[in-house]
């Protein structure tokens, strides 16, 4: 990928069209950051444009940020579930030091509308530092086994705290498992003449 000035609403879909594993093992995400990535497709809208796997996007896409749409046909009726956005090469990919970037994290959201739970970490937009190289955006579906208190001051710290998250200790902490669904897109913003 060579880092190029992007339209204000570009989407980039990619070269080619691969499942969520291929797709995570080809991005480089299932070696560098998860061990087992999720099989299922956790579909996303941006600004209202569908964001298809493994795209490219325009960082202006989010600026003027509304709060994504995130839609999986897997969830199951009752079920609660928490959702991560990370930038998972903060602040750059050849140096990801502070690696994961919180982009949003919502627990507790029902079935039926995947951002109405409890906010833990409000959404911010996907936009990399200037000339950092593109970044990795991954968004990660988990299934609850119970209710996560949010009010806790683990997870309220976490909105100050936004760099060096972990979704597997996370996952482990609060026994979610593997994440069952997911995406991720690239993102790069370059200074343009």
């Amino acid at each position: 990928m060579s880092e190029q000035c992007l339209q204000s609403s570009l989407i980039l879909p990619p070269e080619e069209k691969l499942g969520v594993v291929e797709t995570f093992k080809k991005a480089g995400v299932t070696d560098d950051y998860l061990p087992v990535p999720p099989s299922g497709n956790l579909e996303l809208i941006l600004s209202s444009k569908q964001v298809p796997l493994g795209s490219i996007i325009s960082p202006t896409l989010t600026y003027n940020f509304t709060l994504p749409i995130f839609h999986y046909s897997g969830v199951k009726k009752g079920e609660l579930y928490t959702i991560f956005m990370l930038d998972i090469d903060w602040p750059s990919r050849d140096n990801p030091r502070e690696r994961s970037y919180i982009n949003g994290i919502v627990v507790n959201n029902p079935s039926d509308n995947l951002l109405g739970g409890d906010f833990v970490v409000p959404f911010t937009p996907a936009i990399p530092e200037v000339n950092s190289g593109y970044h990795r955006y991954v968004g990660l579906l988990y299934r609850q086994k119970y209710v996560i208190d949010a009010d806790t001051m683990d997870l309220l710290k976490l909105a100050r705290m936004k760099s060096r998250f972990s979704a597997v200790d996370f996952a482990a902490k609060y026994n979610l498992g593997n994440p069952i669904a997911g995406t991720v897109f690239f993102a790069c913003y370059v200074s343009c003449p």
